[in-house]
């Protein structure tokens, strides 16, 4: 679970904008033997400039619908199904809701999906090594937006995480 509270002051703060928002998010996960199920959702009040407060960071699990905007919600659940030991898949729907601007003229419908891949060497001399890829699409509805009634989103994820314990 995360929340928090940003107000901007001074010359960072766009005086024709709410000078303050506020932001919860939390996941929700149950694991089993065969791999995990989990849910998650956020909340955000106003939409802030990303380069001042970077609202997006609190939504887990999803990479291309945009979800720093005016009153959004996001929803998200999904699946981790374990093949072997080291190898899981991810399937993961989301849907959000919100408005483009403060001004609230402009209402966001969008969905998405998620799939990924994660691989975890378990022996030899790249032992702890993660190596997690993912490919999202989503869609939104945007009736009335400068950007266009319908966007399409496709982002493709890489990362690779090394882990290790100094004894």
């Amino acid at each position: 679970m995360l929340g928090f509270y940003a107000q901007l002051e001074g010359l960072s703060r766009n005086t024709s904008q709410p000078n303050e928002t506020a932001l919860v998010s939390g996941q929700l996960t149950w694991n089993a033997p065969w791999g995990s199920v989990f849910g998650s959702g956020g909340y955000l009040r106003h939409a802030m400039n990303g380069a001042v407060v970077d609202t997006d960071i609190g939504y887990p699990f999803s990479l291309s619908l945009d979800r720093n905007r005016e009153g959004m919600q996001s929803w998200q659940l999904g699946v981790n199904y374990r093949l072997t030991p080291q190898f899981t898949l991810t399937f993961a729907p989301i849907v959000t809701r919100g408005y483009e601007s403060s001004k609230r003229d402009v209402r966001i419908e969008g969905a998405g999906i998620l799939g990924g891949m994660n691989y975890r060497v378990s022996e030899g001399p790249l032992q702890g090594m993660n190596f997690f890829l993912a490919a999202d699409k989503g869609r939104e509805k945007r009736d009335g937006s400068t950007l266009g009634d319908r966007l399409n989103y496709w982002d493709v994820k890489m990362s690779i995480q090394y882990d290790f314990m100094l004894k």
